[in-house]
C-alpha cells in the first residue's frame, strides 16, 4: 500500500504555544488527508505520530503517540494529539507513521508536516497592555517578560519556577523563610562503589558536569554535559590476549553531540543527538556492528553479546549475538518507551505499562545455567514505569513506586552460584524513582535521594545521600551513582555544600553524622577523642606511651578488624588492659595470644611462604615453608648449637654440634647417659650400622628387620645381613631367656655371622636366641 499525505494542519482546538496566554489544554485535533495511491484512501488506520523541532534528522522532542483505528472518509480523517506541554516557541514537525487497522506494518511519510499556529495563538502573540491576571496561565516565553517593573509583582502559586541568573546583591530582599527556600544545582559529582580490580571505582580526577553514567563488566562510563564521552576501568588498552581489555574504554576521536551512552560487558555504545549510534570495543558477536542505516535511535542498552536500540517510532533494533534469542524480537512489537538489556535475555516496557521480554528465560530450568524465568514476566504485571535486566534476573518499578521482581535470586542461596537474593525485594520498599539490576545484585533510587542495595555487592558509602541518577549494566559487579551537591557562595542549610576556601571554627564542632574527608586531616599534636562528653580515655594522638609516634588508646582495650557486607565484624588485632595483644582473637589470654583456631602457619617468620610457626591442638608445629634447616644457635647469627634439616625424602636428620646430619641423630661428642653421666658414649664421625633380631628355635624370625636366617645342622643357624658392612662387625648372642642354654658365635663376616645353640652339657640343640651386631656401614 503505497500512502501519502498530502496536506495536514492544525483547526478546531488552540494549541498550546509559547504565545498562548489564555486558559487552553495542550491537547489539539489535527485534521489530514491520506491518499492510497492515486485514490483518497477509506476505512479504518493506525497513525504513530512523533513531534520534531526540524523537518529532518533530529531526536523527537515528544511521542510517539499511537491512535489506532481512526477512521478516513474520502482521504480526509480527523484525530486528537496529545504530546503535553511541548510548545515552547519556534517550529515543530510532525512525523507521521500510518498502517492499516490492526496489520501493525507501520510505513512511514515524508516529508514531515509542520505545525502552524491557529488564530488563538497568533493573536496572543500580539497582545498587548494590562491583562487580568486570571487569564496569566501556561508558558510565557521568556523573552516576553524583559524590561523593568516598578510595581509590586506577587506570585503566590507554589508551582511558580524561576531560572536564569539574579542579578543585584539582595539588599532589598526581605522577610525571606530560608526553609522554604529549595536548592537546585549542577554541581554533581560521581559516586563509586564495589569491585574495583580494574580501577572501574576509581573516578578520574576533575571529572565534572556528568548527566549520566553506565556501568560495564570492568569499565564505566559518563556521558558529560558537554555532549561528550568519558571512560575508565578496564578497556583502556586493546589487548584482547588477557581476556580483559577490548578497547571499550578508549572512546573514540571527535566523538561529540552525544545524548546517551551504554556499557556492556566489554564494548561501549553511544547515541548521538541526530539518531545515528557509535559502537567500540569488542565486537566478535557483531555487538560494535551498528546496523546500516539506522537512525532515530533515542534510547541505548548493551549486555555481553548483543545491543539494543530504541527508535523514536517506538520500534527496537538488535545487533549482535543471538545465541540465546536476543535478537528475536516479538513480531509486532511497537510503542515501546524503555528497552533493557541482560546478560542472555531482553525487556522492553510498552507505552501502556505492560513489560515484553524474551531471550533465555522463557523457560526456568536453572539446570543448564541460563534459564532462570527471568524473561517470564509474571501474570498480570502492569502500570510499569521502568524496567532492569540483569545478569539472570529482572526488575519492574511500578507507578506506585513499588517493585517486582523474578527470576534468579528469589532465594539467598549463594551455594549454588546462582541466588544471592537479588531478586528478593527488601520488605516495605516504596517510593522508588529508578532501579538497576546488576550481575547478581539490585539497586533502587529512592525518590529522597537515598540508595538501597541488596544481592551479591557491597553496600554504599554511608555518605551517600542526594542521588539524583544511577548506572545501569547487566554485567557490573560494582555500581555509580550521581550525587548533587552545592555550588552556592553560601551555605545552605539541610543541604550538602561545597567550599572551595578554607573554614576557621572557634568552638566545638558537633558533627551529628558522617564527616568525609576528601583531603588530609591534620591534628597538629591534638586528640581525637572517640567517645562523647567529657571522656578522655579512647582517642588517637601523637606520641605518648613512650611510643613516639601515633598512639590509639582505649580504657579497656581496643581492636582493629574488618567488617563484611553482611556486618558481620571479624577482629584482627587487640589488646586489653592487662598489657596482653591478640591476634585473631578478641579475648587475649597472654602476653601474645594467636587465637584459638589451628592451622600450620600461625606466625609467619617470613614473608612468601618462608619458615611459620604453627599449633594444633597440643601439637606445636614448626613448618620450614620450603627451607632446610631449623636451628637453634648461641646469638643471634652465632653458632650452630643443634640443627634439624629436612632430608629430601620426606624425613628430616638432626644434628648435634653439626650442620649438616649423616642421619637420622648426628652426635659430634659425647652422649653422657644416666643421671649423673657416669654412662656415655664417644661420638665422632664414624657412620654405624646395628642389626637386632630375635629368633626361634626352626629359625623364624621372631623380631627385627634388616636380616634373613638358615636354618643348618641341629642347633646351628645362619644370619645373613640384607646389607653388608664395610667391616666386620661384633656380634653378641644370648640364649632364650628364662632357659639354661649355651649360645656362640663363630664365622662372622661382613654379610653373615653362624650361630651354636647348646645344652649346658655341650650337646648342639635348636634353642631361641638373641643376637645385636653393631659395625660400620
Amino acid at each position: 500500500m503505497k500512502t501519502a499525505i498530502l496536506l495536514g494542519f492544525v483547526g478546531l482546538s488552540t494549541l498550546a504555544f509559547s504565545h498562548v496566554v489564555v486558559a487552553q489544554g495542550t491537547a489539539f485535533t489535527y485534521q489530514g488527508r491520506l491518499q492510497s495511491g492515486d485514490s483518497p484512501a477509506g476505512g479504518f488506520y493506525d497513525f504513530i505520530f512523533s513531534l520534531y523541532a526540524t523537518n529532518t534528522g533530529g531526536v523527537a522532542i515528544a511521542g510517539p503517540v499511537t491512535n489506532t483505528a481512526v477512521g478516513v472518509t474520502n482521504g480526509l480523517f480527523t484525530t486528537t494529539l496529545q504530546f503535553g506541554n511541548v510548545f515552547i516557541g519556534g517550529s515543530n514537525w510532525l512525523q507521521i507513521a500510518v498502517s492499516s487497522n490492526g496489520a501493525n506494518l507501520f510505513t512511514s511519510l515524508s516529508p514531515r508536516q509542520q505545525l502552524t499556529p491557529v488564530p488563538y495563538a497568533i493573536s496572543a502573540g500580539a497582545l498587548s497592555g494590562t491583562l487580568p491576571a486570571s487569564q496569566l496561565t501556561g508558558t510565557i516565553a521568556s523573552n516576553e517578560l524583559s524590561g523593568a517593573y516598578s510595581g509590586a509583582v506577587t506570585f503566590n502559586n507554589g508551582g511558580n519556577q524561576f531560572g536564569g541568573t539574579f542579578i543585584g546583591n539582595g539588599s532589598l530582599l526581605s522577610n525571606l523563610n530560608s526553609g522554604a527556600l529549595v536548592l537546585s544545582s549542577t554541581n554533581n559529582v560521581i559516586v563509586a562503589w564495589g569491585l574495583n580490580d580494574s580501577g572501574q571505582t576509581t573516578i578520574p580526577t576533575g571529572l565534572g558536569g556528568v548527566t549520566t553514567v553506565s556501568a560495564g563488566y570492568k569499565h564505566s562510563l559518563a556521558l558529560l554535559a558537554n555532549g561528550t564521552v568519558a571512560a575508565w576501568g578496564a578497556g583502556l588498552t586493546n589487548d584482547p590476549s588477557d581476556f580483559i581489555d577490548y578497547g571499550q574504554a578508549i572512546v573514540p576521536a571527535g566523538l561529540s553531540n552525544v545524548v546517551a551512552v551504554a556499557a556492556g560487558a566489554f564494548h561501549s555504545a553511544a547515541v548521538k543527538n541526530d539518531g545515528t549510534v557509535v559502537a567500540w570495543g569488542r565486537g566478535d558477536s557483531g555487538q560494535t556492528n551498528v546496523p546500516g542505516g539506522l537512525n532515530s535511535v533515542q534510547a541505548i542498552s548493551a549486555s555481553e553479546y548483543c545491543t539494543l536500540a530504541l527508535k523514536a517510532n517506538g520500534t527496537v533494533v538488535a545487533w549482535g549475538s543471538n545465541n540465546f534469542g536476543q535478537l528475536n524480537i516479538p513480531p509486532g512489537l511497537a510503542g515501546v518507551k524503555m528497552v533493557s538489556a541482560g546478560l542472555a535475555h531482553c525487556l522492553a516496557l510498552e507505552s501502556n505499562g505492560t513489560v515484553v521480554a524474551w531471550g533465555a528465560g522463557l523457560t526456568n530450568n536453572p539446570s543448564d545455567g541460563i534459564d532462570f524465568g527471568q524473561a517470564i514476566v509474571p501474570a498480570g504485571l502492569s502500570n510499569v514505569i521502568a524496567i532492569a535486566a540483569g545478569g539472570v534476573h529482572s526488575l519492574a518499578l511500578k507507578a506506585d513506586g513499588t517493585l517486582v521482581a523474578w527470576g534468579a535470586g528469589l532465594t539467598n542461596n549463594p551455594s549454588d552460584g546462582f541466588d544471592y537474593g537479588q531478586a528478593s525485594v527488601p520488605p516495605g520498599l516504596s517510593k522508588v524513582a529508578d532501579i538497576v539490576a546488576g550481575f547478581e545484585h539490585s539497586l533502587a533510587l529512592g525518590s529522597n535521594g537515598s540508595v538501597v542495595v541488596w544481592g551479591n555487592t557491597t553496600l554504599p558509602p554511608v555518605y551517600l545521600d542526594n542521588a539524583f541518577a544511577v548506572a545501569p549494566g547487566c554485567t557490573a559487579q560494582h555500581e555509580l551513582a550521581l550525587r548533587r551537591l552545592s555550588d552556592a557562595p553560601v551555605a545552605w542549610l539541610d543541604s550538602d555544600n561545597t567550599f572551595n576556601g578554607n573554614i576557621q571554627v572557634n568552638g566545638v564542632l558537633n558533627a551529628a553524622g558522617g564527616l568525609t574527608m576528601g583531603g588530609d586531616l591534620r591534628l597538629n599534636g591534638a586528640t581525637l577523642w572517640l567517645r562523647g562528653g567529657n571522656d578522655t580515655s579512647n582517642g588517637l594522638r601523637y606520641g605518648g606511651f613512650g611510643a613516639g609516634g601515633p598512639a590509639l588508646f582505649g580504657q579497656s582495650g581496643g581492636a582493629l578488624g574488618t567488617v563484611a557486607t553482611n556486618g558481620t565484624s571479624s577482629v584482627a588485632l587487640s589488646w586489653n588492659n592487662s598489657q596482653q595483644v591478640g591476634i585473631g582473637t578478641a579475648y587475649p589470654a597472654g602476653r601474645l595470644d594467636l587465637g584459638g583456631d589451628a592451622g600450620n602457619a600461625k606466625l609467619l617468620l617470613q614473608g612468601g611462604g618462608g619458615p611459620s610457626l604453627g599449633a594444633n591442638g597440643s601439637q606445636l608445629i614448626f613448618n620450614l615453608g620450603g627451607g632446610s634447616r631449623f636451628s637453634f644457635v648461641d646469638s643471634p647469627g652465632g653458632k650452630e648449637l643443634v640443627s634439624i634439616v629436612e632430608t629430601g625424602d620426606g624425613y628430616g636428620s638432626i644434628g648435634v654440634d653439626t650442620t649438616s646430619p649423616n642421619g637420622a641423630l648426628d652426635v659430634r661428642g659425647i652422649v653422657r647417659l644416666g643421671s649423673s653421666g657416669q654412662y656415655y658414649a664417644p661420638g665422632g664421625n664414624e657412620d654405624l650400622y646395628i642389626i637386632r633380631g630375635v629368633v626361634a628355635s626352626t629359625g623364624a624370625i621372631v623380631a627385627g628387620t634388616g636380616f634373613t636366617v638358615t636354618k643348618g645342622a641341629t642347633g646351628f643357624f645362619t644370619v645373613n645381613f640384607t646389607n653388608a658392612f664395610s667391616a666386620t662387625p661384633a656380634v653378641v648372642v644370648t640364649p632364650q631367656s628364662g632357659i639354661n642354654r649355651i649360645a656362640t658365635c663363630t664365622l662372622v663376616s661382613t654379610t653373615s655371622a653362624g650361630i651354636w645353640t647348646r645344652d649346658t652339657s655341650g650337646t648342639a640343640t635348636d634353642n631361641q636366641f638373641d643376637f645385636i651386631a653393631i659395625g660400620p656401614k
